[in-house]
């Protein structure tokens, strides 16, 4: 059963890389909505600019834009979650600290004394 267990392990970590088009997709998709939002921004402040447009209007075309900036910063997200060559998590080497709590030195630390003004 070890043997199984590690045997599909050994399958699926070398299959990591295939995620690799996944996460070009994801930056495919980011530099689409980013020419989208461009082109609805451009289209915004010609409206603005040269037409009558009304309060309501206004704002959803407004709500339009965060619409599309929070997609793109989701998509931003999930395509950092993970990278193709492993997790992002790693476990520490030489730490004897708790981790993942970041260390701090301990109080026995040697200070300098501070310089006194001249009288």
């Amino acid at each position: 059963m070890e043997k199984l267990l590690s045997s599909v392990g050994s399958l699926l970590y070398g299959m990591r890389f295939t995620m690799l088009f996944f996460y070009v997709g994801l930056v495919a998709i980011i530099f689409g909505i980013l020419g989208k939002f461009l082109l609805e921004t451009y289209k915004l402040f010609t409206t603005l600019m040269f037409d009558d447009l009304q309060k309501i209007d206004l704002i959803i075309k407004v709500l339009e834009l965060v619409d599309m900036t929070m997609v793109a910063q989701l998509v931003w997200v999930v395509a950092l979650a993970e990278s193709p060559t492993g997790s992002t998590t790693s476990t520490p080497t030489t730490s004897s600290s708790s981790w993942p709590l970041p260390s701090f030195p301990s109080r026995a630390c040697t200070r300098s004394k501070p310089t006194s003004a001249v009288n």
